[in-house]
C-alpha cells in the first residue's frame, strides 16, 4: 500500500480503522502533502511524516515522526503540521519543536519562535542578557602592545552604567533578557517599551531602551552571529522606533 498514494478522505480512514479492527498492519501514503502517511500498527491508526534532509555541506539523512493518532486532528489540522514538520526536517531544523507547539495550540509564529529556541538551546548561544554584558564588557588591546597590560574597556564607565541600567536590568526587561537572542521578535521589544513608557520613568526612558536595544543587536549580527544566531536578511530590530 506503501507504494501507492492516497487522497486524505473519511473513506480512507475509515478502510484504515477496519484494517485496524482485523488487527493487520499496514500504511497508506498520503498524496498531499507528500511525507505524510497513515499507519495501521500495533490496534492503532496513526499519522506519521517522514522526510530527507537537504542541508547543503551535511550529510543527508531520513527523518520520521510520530504526529499523533488519527482521530486527534481535522484533515486540515494534519495537513497543517504534516507541512511545517516536513519543511522542518528538509531544512534541518527541529521538528519536535513544530509537532510540540502545534500540538498544544500554538500558532504560526509560536511555531518560528519554538524551533529557534531549540537550535539556540543545542547550539548553547546567547541569552538577551549576555549579548548585553558582552557588548557593554568588550576591551581592546592596549595601544603600547605591553605583554603585561591589561585589556581596557572600549567603553567609559559612564556608558557601562547605562547600557546596564537602561537596557539590562530595566524591571520590564527582566523576562525578556532570559531569553535567547534568536527567538525575540520585534514586538517583544515594543512591549517592553511601552511597559517603560508607561512605568512614569522619564520622557527619554522609552527611547534609551529602544535606541541601545538596537545598538546591541547590530553588534551582535556583525560581530558575533555565531553565538547569537542572527541572520543577515532579517534584521527586524530596525524597524524598532520611539516618540
Amino acid at each position: 500500500m506503501a507504494n501507492r498514494r492516497y487522497a486524505l478522505t473519511k473513506e480512507l480512514l475509515s478502510e484504515a480503522s477496519a484494517k485496524r479492527d482485523v488487527s493487520a498492519e499496514c500504511q497508506f501514503a498520503i498524496d498531499n502533502p507528500r511525507g505524510l502517511s497513515i499507519r495501521v500498527r500495533g490496534g492503532e491508526v496513526a499519522y506519521y511524516v517522514q522526510a530527507r534532509t537537504r542541508v547543503p555541506g551535511q550529510k543527508s539523512s531520513v527523518v520520521k515522526r510520530r504526529l499523533g493518532a488519527a482521530g486527534d486532528f481535522t484533515f486540515a489540522q494534519v495537513k497543517k503540521i504534516a507541512t511545517e514538520t516536513i519543511f522542518a526536517i528538509k531544512n534541518g531544523r527541529d521538528p519536535d519543536a513544530v509537532i510540540e507547539t502545534r500540538l498544544m495550540g500554538g500558532d504560526e509564529k509560536s511555531v518560528a519562535v519554538a524551533v529557534d529556541r531549540a537550535e539556540a538551546l543545542k547550539g548553547e548561544l546567547w541569552t538577551f542578557e549576555m549579548l548585553i554584558t558582552q557588548y557593554a564588557q568588550r576591551t581592546k588591546s592596549s595601544k603600547n602592545g605591553g605583554r603585561n597590560e591589561a585589556p581596557k574597556l572600549r567603553l567609559a564607565p559612564s556608558s557601562i552604567t547605562e547600557i546596564e541600567t537602561r537596557l539590562r536590568d530595566r524591571p520590564e526587561n527582566a523576562d525578556l533578557k532570559k531569553r535567547f537572542v534568536k527567538e525575540l521578535r520585534l514586538e517583544d521589544l515594543e512591549e517592553v517599551r511601552d511597559l517603560i513608557e508607561a512605568s512614569g520613568s522619564g520622557p527619554s526612558a522609552a527611547a534609551k531602551y529602544a535606541d541601545l536595544a538596537k545598538r546591541v543587536l547590530r553588534w551582535g549580527l556583525k560581530q558575533k552571529r555565531r553565538f547569537t544566531g542572527l541572520e543577515p536578511t532579517a534584521t527586524w530590530w530596525e524597524a524598532l522606533s520611539h516618540e
